[in-house]
């Protein structure tokens, strides 16, 4: 699956997605068969050869020099029959290891195609306004897709150390022609049977699903009547409010604003890639994880990695407005050297008022002063004239 012996280039989707694990248990089972015959012809070659010769009688230089090159024979078949064992072992690990491998990125894309999430040809899940619609609060379509996406690079991850684990040991277990070979056969079979070991252990490492990833409760909607109030304050967020923050250039926010406002109850989509240009922190934050992540794991050259949901919060400006703080998710796939792959998720449940134990302080009114208690802005959602949503969104970014 690697471009060569040397590669360090992480295992692509197509690739892990296309390649059959058992060719390489056909392999073993040859290599296996082609083992079996060499140790009968050992046992034929000392039997029939060097116990007879050693019971002649024949006695002097030429019966010395004789006796002499059939042990030298028989002596390298030994470091010759321990390789084969090592090829065999070799090649059934890749099996088993591209075998798991394969099957936790069909675990990936499964998951995606149930939740209506298409995947790109790299692998990546696509959402897209117009594409993906949901309307679930406790299970947003992001939390799926970027659990999808950690999947698959986990799975590229165990697929990528045991090409290169395996194509290195290969090397060394085939080196019949060149080096001294037969003194490191013992040697060389004990590297591969502590790789055979930590490749049993990467597979273990694949996770197992995560649980659902919980936020803010959902709020009781259209439970109660509109009032004059709750009219009064829907045209005032809707003609003011709406005034106010687009003449501060603030569009992020107006946008949240109206769609609230419009009690469609459907997500709203947002661009990480936009965010992570406009809110500094949420920059600077992102980016020192892949940094830290470019930085390896020792005795590995390509590795996953996934920093779960985080809670982050802008400052100042339109993304303040738009959603003071929310939570993302960061994932991907690294060979530190040569670049990363990596996927942002974003989550916010667009919501006023308190909720679990938060206290939102009042929204000061500017222009007219004043303020507007948040418990009045969620009336509206209680009384079904505004409804609150996910705003969510996903980005990836190459190598």
């Amino acid at each position: 699956m690697a471009p060569d012996q040397h590669s360090v280039v992480p295992v692509s989707f197509h690739a892990l997605r296309t390649v059959d694990p058992n060719r390489f248990d056909a392999s073993a089972k040859a290599w296996a068969g082609l083992h079996d015959r060499f140790r009968d012809q050992m046992t034929n070659y000392r039997t029939e050869v060097l116990e007879p010769v050693d019971g002649e009688s024949w006695q002097g230089a030429a019966a010395d020099s004789a006796r002499r090159r059939l042990h030298q024979t028989y002596g390298k078949m030994g470091p010759t029959l321990t390789y084969l064992d090592s090829v065999c072992l070799l090649l059934e690990q890749s099996a088993a290891g591209t075998a798991a491998a394969k099957a936790r990125c069909q675990q990936g894309i499964d998951l995606a195609t149930a939740a209506g999430i298409p995947l790109d040809a790299d692998g990546k899940p696509l959402l897209q306004d117009g594409l993906v619609y949901d309307i679930s609060w406790d299970r947003p379509m992001v939390t799926t897709a970027m659990q999808a996406a950690n999947i698959i690079y986990q799975a590229r991850h165990i697929a990528s150390y045991v090409d290169k684990a395996v194509s290195d040991r290969l090397n060394d277990a085939t080196k019949f022609d060149s080096g001294p070979w037969m003194q490191d056969a013992q040697k060389d079979h004990q590297d591969v049977v502590e790789l055979s070991r930590k490749l049993a252990g990467k597979i273990q490492e694949i996770a197992v699903d995560e649980p659902p990833h919980h936020d803010t409760a959902s709020q009781p909607y259209a439970v109660a009547s509109p009032g004059t109030s709750d009219y009064e304050l829907w045209t005032e967020l809707s003609t003011g409010g709406v005034a106010y923050f687009s003449a501060h250039g603030w569009l992020n926010t107006v946008g949240l604003l109206r769609h609230w406002l419009d009690n469609s109850g459907r997500s709203y989509w947002v661009d990480p890639a936009t965010m992570l240009d406009e809110i500094p922190g949420f920059k600077r934050e992102v980016t020192t994880m892949v940094s830290d992540a470019g930085h390896g794991r020792p005795g590995e050259e390509v590795f996953a990695f996934d920093s779960g949901w985080r809670n982050i919060a802008a400052t100042e400006g339109d993304w303040y407005w738009s959603f003071h703080d929310f939570r993302y998710r960061l994932t991907g796939i690294t060979n530190g050297r040569m670049g990363t792959e990596y996927t942002v998720g974003v989550l916010k449940p667009y919501v006023f008022g308190d909720s679990a134990g938060l206290h939102r302080v009042p929204i000061h009114r500017p222009v007219v002063g004043g303020e507007i208690d948040q418990r009045d802005i969620q009336h509206l959602h209680t009384t079904g004239l505004a409804q609150n949503f996910v705003a969510q969104g996903i980005a990836h970014f190459p190598a």
